[in-house]
């Protein structure tokens, strides 16, 4: 009886941290959209705001959207806080588009210029950030602009598959 009492009692905590977390992403990523629209969300809105473009460039945008669905998920029980792969899958495909904008701008150039054109692109809100220019350079050496293309929409293509879990 005991036994069936502690597990029930570390299940509810679970449930409970699992909750809390999907609250504070919510909050989070509710902070960040209207940071990147509106300058009125203080000193915290406004690094949210250099921080996002600066790393990631139009994928500034798409990252809270990410935040706001984990967050979702976890509140809706489709998330565990520990263990689930599934949130990786989410990022990793988040990385695929961030790539992909960065390698849609920045064509085949050297990596000290490439980085300083995607900080210039991205404090615009363009390209794929530093993120996306050091996903994008590699992928370019490696398999040159075609090839990264192809390669990137299948791994986005096997991350969402793997994401929904559709068989």
């Amino acid at each position: 009886m005991r036994k069936k009492k502690k597990k029930s009692k570390e299940k509810s905590k679970i449930k409970h941290n699992r909750e809390i977390l999907g609250v504070i992403f919510l909050l989070f990523s509710i902070l960040s959209i209207i940071s990147l629209f509106n300058n009125k969300t203080g000193i915290v809105g406004i690094i949210l705001k250099k921080t996002y473009f600066s790393l990631m460039g139009f994928g500034g945008y798409i990252f809270p959207l990410v935040i706001l669905v984990i967050g979702i998920l976890l509140l809706m029980n489709k998330l565990s806080v520990n263990g689930n792969i599934r949130s990786f899958y989410l990022l990793v495909l988040f990385l695929c588009v961030v790539t992909l904008l960065d390698i849609s701008y920045v064509k085949e150039i050297k990596f000290a210029d490439r980085f300083s054109m995607a900080l210039n692109l991205s404090k615009s809100g363009f390209g794929g950030g530093i993120i996306g220019s050091l996903f994008g350079y590699v992928l370019l050496k490696l398999f040159g602009s075609v090839g990264s293309y192809i390669v990137i929409t299948f791994i986005g293509l096997i991350s969402v598959l793997l994401f929904t879990e559709i068989k």
